[in-house]
Formats: C-alpha cells, sequence, structure tokens
C-alpha cells in the first residue's frame, strides 16, 4: 500500500495538519513508553504515501543497511536527517558518499573495514559533531595519515569514538597532535578489539595538553593501568575504564588528580581493591566498581561528600567501611552478589538510598528492609 495513490480523503489534507497529528501521537506515545515514540509510528507511515512523508520529514537519524535506490533518495525522503548510522550496511559505505553532500550530517557512524580514511567525504562533512569509526587499520602508518589528515579537517568535532582500535607508536603521535587541533573535542571514546594496546602506546596518545575533554571512555583495551599520562587531563568529568576481565587491572592513586571528576566506572576489571587516590575525588557523584574483586574495603569514605550512587555489585566484599552509612546524599547503592553476612543499624541514616530489586543483596537482610 506504500507504493500506492493515497486512499481517498487523504491527499487533500494539508501536510501541516497531518504533522500536527503525528506530533501530537509522538507525545502521547512518549507519555506511556519513552523508549519506543520512533516505533509506534510505523503502522502510521504505512498507511499511505501521504502519512509517510510526513512522518519521514522529522526523522533525524538513519541507520542504513543496503543502498540507496537514488544519490538524493536520504536528502528528499528524509530532509530532516542529521545522524547516519552505516556501522551495518551490507557493502561498501563509499557508495553513499556522494550522497552526504546534500546532507547537513551532524553524528556519522563508519564501520567498514574496506574503506580507506582518505575516501571520507570530509569536505560535506565540515558540521559534524559526532563521529564513530572502525579504527583497527590505524596500525598501518599509511592509514593512520590518511585518517588524521581527515580528522584535522573536522574542527567542530565534539565526540569520537575509535573502535576496534590498533596503534603503532607513530599513529599514537600523530592522533594526539591531531586531538590538540580540535578545540570543540570533548568525549573520547577508545575501545579494544584483537590485538593490544600497549602501554607506552596510550601514553603518548595522552601526553598532550586536553583542557576541553570532559569524557573519556577506555574499554577492552588489554591493559592493565591507566597510563601515568592521564593525569593531564585536569578538565575531565567523567571517566570509564573497564572490560578488562582478562587481565587483573592494577589502578594507581593518581588518579586523585582528577579533581573534576564527578563520575567514575572502573567495573569490570578483576581488580582487587579501590585506590586510596579514588577516596579523594572530593566532586565525584557516582562510583562505579562492580564485577570486580574487591574483597575488604576499609577505607574512609568521609571526603565523597557529594557521591550520590555507589556500585560494588558483584565483588568478594565481606565488610565495608563504617564512614559508608554516612553518606547521607546516596540515591543508590548496590552491595548485591557478594559476601557481606548482615547490615548494620546505622544504615537507616541513608534516608534517600533506593534499591533495585532486580539486583539481590546476598545477605540476611536487604537495604529496602534496613531503610
Amino acid at each position: 500500500m506504500e507504493g500506492g495513490s493515497p486512499p481517498q480523503g487523504w491527499e487533500n489534507l494539508p501536510p501541516e495538519l497531518l504533522r500536527r497529528v503525528v506530533q501530537q501521537l509522538c507525545e502521547d506515545w512518549y507519555h506511556f513508553e519513552p523508549c519506543r515514540p520512533v516505533h509506534s509510528l510505523l503502522p502510521v507511515r504505512a498507511t499511505c504515501r501521504s502519512w509517510r512523508a510526513v512522518v519521514d520529514a522529522d526523522i533525524k537519524h538513519v541507520a542504513m543497511t543496503v543502498s540507496p535506490l537514488s544519490p538524493d533518495y536520504l536528502p528528499r525522503h528524509f530532509p530532516a536527517v542529521t545522524s547516519l548510522d552505516l556501522s551495518r550496511y551490507q557493502r561498501s559505505c563509499q557508495e553513499v558518499f556522494p550522497v552526504m553532500q546534500n546532507m547537513r550530517l551532524r553524528s556519522l557512524v563508519l564501520a567498514d573495514p574496506l574503506d580507506r580514511p582518505a575516501s571520507i567525504p570530509t569536505q560535506y562533512l565540515l558540521q559534524l559533531t559526532h563521529l564513530s569509526f572502525l579504527a583497527e587499520g590505524l596500525l598501518m602508518d599509511g592509514i593512520a595519515a590518511q585518517f588524521c589528515q581527515a580528522l584535522r579537517q573536522l574542527t567542530l568535532l565534539q565526540e569520537l569514538h575509535l573502535n576496534r582500535l590498533q596503534l603503532s607508536t607513530q599513529a599514537a603521535q600523530q592522533l594526539a597532535q591531531v586531538f590538540i587541533g580540535l578545540p570543540n573535542l570533548q568525549a573520547l571514546a577508545l575501545s579494544g578489539g584483537a590485538a593490544v594496546v600497549r602501554p607506552e602506546e596510550l601514553y603518548m596518545l595522552f601526553s598532550v595538553d586536553l583542557p576541553q575533554l570532559r569524557s573519556l571512555e577506555l574499554t577492552r583495551l588489554g591493559i592493565r593501568t591507566l597510563p601515568p599520562s592521564l593525569t593531564r587531563l585536569v578538565g575531565l568529568t567523567r571517566l570509564t575504564f573497564g572490560g578488562e576481565m582478562l587481565r587483573i587491572v592494577q589502578l594507581t592513586d593518581e588518579l586523585r588528580h582528577l579533581t573534576n571528576l564527578q563520575v567514575l566506572d572502573i567495573s569490570a576489571n578483576l581488580s582487587e581493591q579501590l585506590p586510596d587516590g579514588v577516596l579523594e575525588l572530593t566532586s565525584l557523584r557516582e562510583l562505579h566498581a562492580g564485577m570486580n574483586r574487591i574483597g575488604v574495603h576499609m577505607h574512609s569514605l568521609t571526603k565523597l561528600e557529594q557521591l550520590e550512587v555507589m556500585v560494588l555489585a558483584s565483588n568478594k566484599l565481606v565488610a565495608v567501611h563504617p564512614s559508608l552509612w554516612s553518606l547521607t546524599g546516596l540515591k543508590r547503592l548496590d552491595l548485591g552478589h557478594n559476601n557481606l553476612s548482615d547490615l548494620p543499624a546505622n544504615v537507616s541514616q541513608l534516608t534517600q538510598v533506593t534499591v533495585s530489586r532486580e539486583t539481590p543483596f546476598s545477605g540476611s537482610g536487604s537495604l529496602e528492609q534496613a531503610a
């Protein structure tokens, strides 16, 4: 029915009226099902060409898997699109690149190992603020140089994801210099693949000053400790370092220098203790340290006065420091799947804490009952 003529009664209605109906439906559905407003519109879109045009005109994100029917297909049918995901595109992404000259993309996801960085149409992507790129080819210096050259032109870039990262020493040096030249870069996410990123390469990558960087995510890189040069990133408010489940990670006290950190996620590292430096981060609001091997935590938490979320689930805790119960600002505390046998009476001081029933407490009591 999508390809046929509009049924009698719809074709004479002004598009703006149909658009207002769609907007009201979105608002109503969002109230009851916030995560699926777009999926709820699919039956409306399939009604006829008139409804399809109205729905498509407001779509801002498209994930392509097959070739477009014509070079102007995307901008003609989805004029509001600013985000394009080609991570599951079944052919070379180069087929889609010519289409980008008629679009104003803000976000782009590329994940085709056959596409060399030199082919990225940066001349059409000068407004890009978010880029995700499959970076396993950066191990080859020639490809790394091409990628860095392309990246330098994206001066509005705010968020960069490099997936399946592999680096050479020269590539690390080049990337570090590119980061300096991206004045708007606020979020950087590096995730590993089959090859291990060597500590000296990671050290070199962060051996430059990046005062504008606010968020850093390092996952599955195959490293056992954070590079000391990370302490130069004094503007960080969010740091994620996790997924090193095949290695026992040793976290150092140098994290204390990241005084602006508000969110720290060191989950899934098989770490055996929380470093003292973490407990001196007075601006910290969230601490996620689940899925480690922390056995006994007997260090004072009194400096974490701003802490609202603390996750220590799936460790080997047999005891926690009594100062934990004095953190009256806590709104979420997860101690599930540990070896704690009981909770003290003064847990009742945590009057704002909420506990999810999906994460059971392995003991004779529960925070929900005690609080």
